[in-house]
C-alpha cells in the first residue's frame, strides 16, 4: 500500500475569516497557533460558531531559507465584521484532491511527498490545480497522538482547460478572485 493515498472530495461553499502573513518554515507553527487563537477569539466575540477545520493557503513557497505568503482561514457559520488584520471571504464550492497524513508522517518528512504525489496524479486524471494549495488541519494539540490524522494536503482541482478561482472576497470586491 502506498504511503500517499490520494482521495477526492467536494467541498461546499463556506464563509471563512482569514489572517495573512509572510513566514518561513521556522515561523510557521507560531503563526498558525497564534493566528488560530486570534481567529477563534474573533468568531467567539461576534457570537458565531466555527464551521469546520482551519486551513492554510500557501500562496508562495515556504521553507527554511525563504519566507512566503500564507493565509490562515477558519470556516465560520455567520459573516462577522472585518478588522485591519482579519478578512472575511467566501470559499466557493469546489472539488479537491487530497492526501491525509498522520502526525508521525509529517514529523518524518513526508509532507512534500504528498504534494508531489497529488501534482503527479492530476494530469493522469485530466485535472489541473486551481489556486493555491492548502493544508487542512484537524489537530492543533501541542502533543498530538503520533498515529492520529493530523492534516490533509489538498489541491482544488478542475478539468484541464477550465478556469476560475475558489476563494473570493466578500464585500465591495466580491467578484475579485483571490486564488
Amino acid at each position: 500500500m502506498s504511503l500517499y493515498r490520494v482521495n477526492h472530495r467536494d467541498v461546499p461553499e463556506q464563509k471563512v475569516i482569514c489572517l495573512q502573513g509572510v513566514v518561513n518554515a521556522f515561523e510557521l507553527p507560531a503563526f498558525l497557533q497564534q493566528g488560530l487563537t486570534t481567529l477563534a477569539g474573533h468568531a467567539a466575540a461576534h457570537q458565531t460558531e466555527i464551521a469546520g477545520a482551519p486551513f492554510v493557503l500557501y500562496h508562495e513557497p515556504v521553507n527554511e531559507d525563504e519566507a512566503g505568503a500564507v493565509e490562515l482561514c477558519l470556516p465560520v457559520e455567520e459573516a462577522v465584521p472585518t478588522t485591519e488584520a482579519i478578512s472575511l471571504k467566501l470559499d466557493r464550492a469546489h472539488r479537491e484532491m487530497y492526501v491525509t497524513l498522520k502526525y508521525h508522517q509529517v514529523q518524518e518528512g513526508n509532507l512534500m511527498g504528498a504534494y508531489d504525489k497529488i501534482r503527479l496524479l492530476m494530469p493522469a486524471k485530466g485535472l489541473r490545480p486551481e489556486g493555491s494549495p492548502r493544508e487542512v488541519y484537524f489537530n492543533f494539540n501541542p502533543t498530538p497522538d503520533l498515529n492520529e490524522a493530523f492534516l490533509d494536503v489538498a489541491f482544488t482541482v478542475v478539468p484541464q482547460g477550465c478556469c476560475g478561482g475558489s476563494l473570493t472576497c466578500a464585500g465591495p470586491s466580491a467578484d475579485q478572485t483571490i486564488c
